[in-house]
């Protein structure tokens, strides 16, 4: 039963609104770091959190990237669905800009690309 659950629940978050989080999320971190965030948003929605926590989500929309950001985010989507250069990572934050997060004390840096920490759960 679990299973349907969660395969239904998978089913019910598309790859356009990942792009969007994306977006959201690492619109200035280039390929690579729009890559990553798009294969943690991936690794958070198959443990069933789908899009809980992720702030871009609400924010990507009216920030006026241009038409060229948005088709990077949704190559790099389509692309996360067979990739790991996150390597596992269920989480992300730019240290720099807002500092470490109380929540990564409990979690394992996994990598560094652009100004995004990844992290992973201990």
């Amino acid at each position: 039963m679990k299973v349907w659950i969660l395969i239904l629940f998978l089913m019910t978050i598309s790859d356009a609104e990942i792009t969007k989080c994306v977006v959201g999320e690492a619109s200035n971190q280039g390929y690579k770091g729009m890559l990553a965030v798009a294969e943690t948003i991936r690794h958070r929605i198959g443990l069933g959190w789908g899009l809980k926590g992720i702030y871009g989500c609400s924010k990507a929309e009216g920030r006026g990237e241009p038409m060229w950001v948005w088709k990077m985010a949704k190559k790099a989507v389509s692309a996360s669905k067979n990739t790991n250069i996150s390597c596992g990572a269920t989480h992300w934050e730019n240290v720099g800009a807002f500092g470490k997060p109380p929540w990564a004390k409990a979690m394992t840096i996994t990598v560094v690309i652009g100004d995004h920490t990844f992290y992973k759960e201990r």
